[in-house]
């Protein structure tokens, strides 16, 4: 018996191996959106857990609910909904640089 383990990758032929490959391919992605699920249901949870206290707050939850919508509309090739979603991201944007900055005690 040997000490060292014995690598079976290349024992297999080329494919068995790419099927070894995609498997674990696929076992990784799986693992992946496992977790960026997990980081969404919490991310989402601290969104609702209290009302913004600014309108920069609000943008950016607004910019998040945007961007779920953006993904559907995208893959939908709506180009008119797609037009409408890109256009009230610029409003935000134009309008939170032309607001005073906020205070520390407005976060």
């Amino acid at each position: 018996m040997t000490e060292e383990p014995i690598n079976l990758d290349r024992r297999r032929g080329a494919d068995d191996q790419a099927a070894t490959d995609i498997r674990r391919l696929r076992v990784e992605v799986e693992m992946n959106q496992d977790s960026l699920r997990k980081r969404r249901n919490e991310f989402e949870r601290f969104l609702v857990a209290a009302p913004s206290r600014n309108w920069f707050e609000a943008t950016e939850k607004a910019r998040y609910v945007f961007g779920l919508f953006s993904s559907d509309v995208t893959n939908s090739n709506d180009s008119r909904k797609q037009r409408l979603i890109n256009s009230v991201l610029s409003d935000f944007d134009r309008l939170l640089d032309e607001t005073p900055p906020h205070h520390d005690n407005d976060r």
